[in-house]
């Protein structure tokens, strides 16, 4: 359903675009939408099956190791589903992390959880949280996981704030983060290109925001499950280039 509604959105903003190129990516894109709005309850139904195996082969596991993997899979579809269940299940596998005594997973996921609070709106939590994990200590991977979450927190707190000042201090910590990342990710990455092409549209270079969303498309189908995100920022862009919607 948040795929749906991302493409729903996306089509309304580019709806009023004027050249055939153009044109003819809304069709597409509205395509895509009719067969997601048809199959809306199948997914549904897809998802609920899959929770409740998990469910059932998470009562019949008493092995630590596996039942962490199992919260981690518990917590993957509940995330655009039901918030507080996704929240739980990262909470649980926190406990089993400290059990194993395995640090690496416990980092891991107070960073999941972290990044989850943030987009609930529990600014100061996921703060909390991000800020007790000691950054000298994680891997690579985990330090980029790390600025990721810093980078959605603070640019999410820039975002609501209703503080001039705080917004521009949000704001500049956010990029402080984005600096190292750009700095560390692969720059074929998915995150790397979406970094690049919010910055180019925020620039007002629209022309290579396109470019790179190009780039981001030619790397997906419209059954992929990051498609309606990138079809969404595609629409951004027609939007900061001055189409109607």
């Amino acid at each position: 359903m948040k795929s749906i509604l991302i493409l729903l959105f996306a089509a309304m903003m580019a709806v009023s675009v004027s050249t055939p190129a153009q044109t003819n990516e809304v069709d597409s894109l509205l395509l895509v939408l009719d067969k997601e709005l048809k199959n809306r309850n199948l997914y549904t139904q897809q998802r609920e099956a899959k929770i409740a195996f998990l469910k059932g082969t998470l009562a019949e596991s008493s092995h630590r190791e596996n039942r962490y993997a199992i919260h981690q899979k518990l917590f993957q579809a509940y995330q655009p589903f039901i918030c507080d269940s996704a929240i739980h299940y990262l909470e649980r596998n926190l406990q089993l992390a400290q059990n194993l005594e395995d640090m690496e997973a416990y980092r891991d996921t107070k960073i999941k959880l972290a990044h989850l609070l943030a987009s609930s709106g529990m600014y100061k939590e996921a703060v909390d949280i991000l800020d007790s994990i000691p950054e000298a200590a994680l891997t690579e991977e985990l330090k980029i996981q790390l600025y990721h979450a810093y980078d959605h927190v603070y640019g999410e707190l820039a975002f609501y704030s209703r503080s001039e000042w705080l917004k521009k201090t949000y704001y500049k910590i956010a990029r402080q983060y984005k600096t190292q990342l750009f700095q560390r990710l692969d720059t074929r990455s998915d995150l790397y290109l979406s970094m690049l092409e919010t910055n180019y549209r925020d620039s007002g270079n629209i022309d290579l925001a396109l470019k790179t969303n190009d780039q981001r498309m030619a790397l997906l189908t419209p059954e992929d499950q990051g498609y309606a995100v990138v079809a969404f920022h595609r629409s951004l862009d027609y939007q900061q280039q001055g189409d109607p919607f």
